[in-house]
């Protein structure tokens, strides 16, 4: 099959443009042509910003076409991207959807190419978020309509998009897969001395971009516990403070954490991201809210413990105790749950169980959904037509 993912990846970076680069891979990897069409210029005056989230530090996948042709602030330049893909005659299309910036752009091309291809999406969130929140239901209401069917990550994206899907296309859940495009993990010590880290002590990894919804926060404050503060660990924060920094430099201070944690202020580029997952012993990601969790797959392809909120409703059940620790987003749950594990030395257990675990995470489920839902999604439009 001829499959066209719309969306970001190279050159710009972040979870959502990896996993529309590991998808690709995935299909090409199973025998289908694929071509990825990403954004030249990203703008939205909704979200009133400009991405500039671009990746210098490494290179696409081999082997993927990748076309930044998309200024999605720019209708006269969707036209001419239009009428290259209808030369191209794909059988399928996915959007990648992550935000509201691209809504708009995509409501207008998979309008003109809905006779071209299935045209799906999948749902990586439904961000509907104050400012201009009447304009923002509208514009993706619109896009809903123009499209064939979804893939959603989680149960919380599945509700949020019933009131938008007002023509009861079919939608199908499958959870996030494991991101595995990282390379191998290294040994411990190895990765510790690589990043210069005190083979001393023992790591919590908090990884990715920092926003209030992710709890750094109650992680920091966990560390402020006194049983905590015995044992011989540190916090390593890895990850763009995106100008917020102060507000989780200022509870490390008036904690007195400062030998305790660890930031590393900066995008790392995928070639390094191994060595932070080798060198902790468990990940934490307490959230306060979340829709699926990129990171927890991050964890499980390094066969690392993970300290995660109760994601549940997000339809993934992490099985508590055995591969991890599933809380309550609290600084007392957090710190019982650091004291259990280091104090007890459950990593090697924890460990041995996550290699089983991430086994329901693999790419060919994302991909047999996807299979599944253009079936479903033609045979639906075919009806339509007669």
């Amino acid at each position: 099959m001829k499959i066209l993912i719309v969306g970001k990846s190279f050159p710009y970076k972040g979870g959502v443009a990896a996993f529309n680069e590991r998808l690709a891979m995935q299909l090409m990897q199973e025998g289908h042509e694929v071509v990825i069409y990403t954004y030249s210029f990203i703008y939205s005056f909704l979200a009133g910003s400009v991405s500039d989230r671009f990746n210098d530090n490494d290179k696409p996948i081999d082997d993927i076409i990748i076309k930044q042709k998309i200024n999605n602030f720019n209708p006269l330049e969707w036209e001419k991207v239009i009428a290259e893909i209808k030369k191209e005659q794909f059988e399928l299309i996915i959007y990648g959807y992550a935000d509201i910036a691209s809504t708009l752009c995509i409501s207008y091309i998979s309008n003109r190419l809905k006779k071209m291809a299935i045209q799906v999406a999948v749902m990586h969130n439904v961000e509907i978020e104050h400012p201009f929140e009447g304009i923002k239901k509208m514009a993706m209401t619109m896009m809903i309509k123009q499209l064939d069917g979804f893939i959603s990550m989680s149960n919380k994206v599945t509700e949020e998009l019933k009131p938008f899907n007002k023509k009861h296309r079919p939608v199908i859940f499958s959870p996030h897969p494991i991101y595995d495009l990282f390379g191998k993990g290294t040994d411990k010590k190895l990765a510790l001395l690589q990043l210069g880290l005190n083979p001393n002590y023992q790591y919590v990894l908090f990884f990715g971009a920092i926003k209030e919804s992710k709890g750094l926060d109650l992680l920091i404050e966990a560390f402020a516990d006194e049983r905590v503060r015995q044992l011989p660990i540190k916090l390593l924060v890895v990850g763009d403070f995106n100008n917020n920094k102060e507000f989780y430099t200022d509870i490390m201070y008036e904690n007195r954490l400062k030998n305790n944690i660890i930031f590393v202020d900066e995008y790392v580029p995928n070639h390094v991201v191994s060595l932070y997952f080798s060198a902790c012993s468990i990940v934490g990601q307490p959230y306060r809210e979340v829709n699926q969790s990129g990171i927890l797959q991050v964890a499980y392809h390094f066969d690392k413990p993970i300290l995660i909120t109760n994601i549940a409703q997000c339809g993934i059940n992490i099985p508590n105790q055995k591969v991890g620790y599933v809380i309550n987003p609290n600084t007392t749950e957090i710190a019982d749950s650091l004291v259990d594990f280091f104090v007890n030395k459950r990593e090697e257990e924890m460990v041995n169980n996550v290699k089983i675990e991430k086994k329901k995470f693999m790419w060919n489920n994302m991909t047999e959904a996807i299979y599944s839902l253009y079936q479903t999604a033609k045979a639906y439009k075919n009806t339509r037509l007669i």
